[in-house]
């Protein structure tokens, strides 16, 4: 179905072994310490800016991350090549955590909710990816599981950003990092701004 040639088959092998290990070894809660802790907690450890990428909650979290993946990461890998396609997938995965740790902390600060204690998976990285997508491919149609719909990628992103901020600023609790995913597609949307405008060429 999809061509899962290098970088991407190697993250999905990856993100797999990482999960397996984790379970298997530690247990229902997982490997806490490769997890990403709130930087100004007793957990945290730098590491885990880039461990946390390749920890995931559960099977589910981590088939919809590995299949939004697969279907998004080829196409860019092609048109981008492995390195470039590589460096940019993991600046999405920091730039998400920087932000999180960003917008959690001014959320605490000005209304003194409490940020999250752990934060794991691809998703900020997959968000990332979904944003080149809508900006290189805008047309390019995605078929979601829930809602059954099937949209433009330049359709797709923008209303899932919405969704992700009034979420997250209205301090709805779902257990999902909102910021996490909003930090990866701004970050996807800065870097590749930045290319157009120094390089002509995305």
């Amino acid at each position: 179905m999809y061509n899962l040639s290098g970088v991407v088959l190697q993250l999905i092998i990856l993100n797999v072994i990482m999960f397996l290990i984790s379970m298997f070894f530690f247990g229902n809660g997982g490997a806490e310490f490769l997890m990403l802790h709130f930087p100004t907690s007793e957990g945290f450890r730098p590491y885990q800016i880039v461990s946390h990428m390749f920890m995931h909650a559960g099977p589910l979290h981590l088939l919809f991350n590995m299949m939004a993946l697969a279907y998004i990461g080829p196409s860019l890998e092609r048109y981008w090549g492995a390195q470039k396609f590589l460096f940019y997938y993991l600046s999405c995965g920091i730039g998400s955590f920087l932000f999180a740790f960003g917008m959690n902390y001014l959320m605490w600060y000005l209304f003194g909710k409490d940020p999250y204690s752990v934060s794991l998976g691809a998703s900020g990285a997959v968000m990332g990816l979904l944003m080149a997508g809508a900006l290189i491919t805008p047309d390019r149609q995605i078929s979601l599981i829930f809602p059954p719909i099937t949209l433009k990628l330049k359709v797709m992103v923008p209303l899932i950003m919405i969704i992700e901020w009034f979420i997250s600023t209205r301090g709805i609790s779902t257990g999902i990092g909102h910021f996490a995913h909003l930090g990866g597609a701004f970050t996807g949307l800065i870097m590749i701004g930045i290319w157009r405008k120094f390089y002509g060429r995305h």
